[in-house]
């Protein structure tokens, strides 16, 4: 098999960087308990009312804490797949 293309490894390991830093800042909050969120908790966009649903823990684990570690395995394997 062909090793992936030099400019898609460093396309990913970007996203996957960007992605980090959003997750890190998600569990910072969520761990916090701090509603100092970049968006309005009030109107259509409401950030506080999403991470704090039902829907943002998996099996009890906040899906911030499950980004975190998605986000690290994705930085692994980009550096993994540097030619």
């Amino acid at each position: 098999m062909s090793p992936a293309p030099r400019s898609l490894v460093w396309a990913s390991f970007v996203l996957a960087i960007v992605g980090l830093a959003d997750a890190v800042y998600l569990a910072y909050e969520h761990g916090s308990g701090s509603n100092s969120y970049a968006c309005p908790d009030t109107g259509r966009i409401n950030c506080a009312k999403v991470t704090t649903s039902s829907y943002s823990e998996f099996h009890g684990l906040p899906v911030a804490y499950l980004g975190l570690g998605f986000f690290v395995a994705g930085i692994g394997y980009a550096l993994a797949c540097e030619p």
